[in-house]
Parts: C-alpha cells; structure tokens; sequence
C-alpha cells in the first residue's frame, strides 16, 4: 500500500459512482427489477393505513395451499398437478375460483417448506423418461429465506 494512491483512487472512486448515478438508478436496484425480488419502499405511502394487516387484504374463504413433498413419486406428482389444471387444487364443484397455481412451495418430511418449484420445470421433469422422480432438481431452494 502506497499512501500516496489514496487520495487518486478516491477521487475517481467518487466520480465513477457520481457518473454511473447519472446514467442509471443503480446496479441492484436493476437487479430487484430483473430477478422480480419484493420490494418494499423506505417510507410508508400515506394512502394506506399504517395499521394494514395480510388478514385486511385476504378474503375470508379458506384459501388452498397445495404443496409438493420433496420425496413425491411420480404418480403424486402427477396427481397434484393434474388436480390444480382447475385452479383450486381440488376437481370437484367451485374448480375455477382461483387462477391455476404456477408455482408450488416444496416441503420436507417434517412439512417444513424448503423451496419452490415452478409448474414448468415440474412438467418438464415429468416429460423426461424416468420411473423416479427428483423433485429437488426442479426446485429452486434459493427463494425460502427466514429470520428469527
């Protein structure tokens, strides 16, 4: 280290972040647009009340979580897709309430969700000439974050 070198590297250090704030709004922010991350602004809209709960927004009928078992069969998997081409999970009267699940959230023998996996690549594993299925190849376990 150059002591000497602190003071140049600095400086440009300040107008390359300078310029690139004029070209564009910034490198991560274009990646939450491109990888569809949740965004949450800094300060509250004041169009909406501060006190708004997940349970304002939901409707009151029961709502159909349908997941896949990261141990499932083919035939299970089958099955879980073929019941949701309705929408609801279920084939009976009432199929078509819901629009057709696109992803499902991949859980572990314990129930414990440990990713998800999107109808097209279950499809696709399904498509291939296999007599087992690995659901975990077609599961994205990057999208299941948690904090205590």
């Amino acid at each position: 280290g150059d002591p000497m070198m602190i003071a140049p590297v600095g400086v440009a250090t300040l107008v390359a972040v300078l310029v690139g704030n004029q070209l564009n709004h910034g490198l991560y922010h274009s990646l939450i647009d491109v990888a569809s991350f949740p965004f949450l602004p800094d300060r509250w809209p004041k169009n909406i009340p501060k006190a708004l709960r997940v349970e304002h927004v939901l409707t009151r009928r029961p709502q159909v979580v349908v997941s896949v078992p990261l141990s499932a069969q083919r035939q299970q998997l089958e099955s879980i897709l073929k019941a949701n081409e309705n929408g609801t999970g279920r084939t009976e009267e009432g199929a078509g309430d819901h629009p057709k699940y696109t992803g499902f959230p991949v859980v572990d023998q314990a129930g414990v969700v440990v990713g998800l996996a999107l109808r097209y690549h279950l499809e696709y594993l399904l498509g291939e000439d296999a007599s087992t299925e690995d659901v975990g190849r077609a599961t994205d376990f990057n999208q299941v974050t948690t904090r205590e």
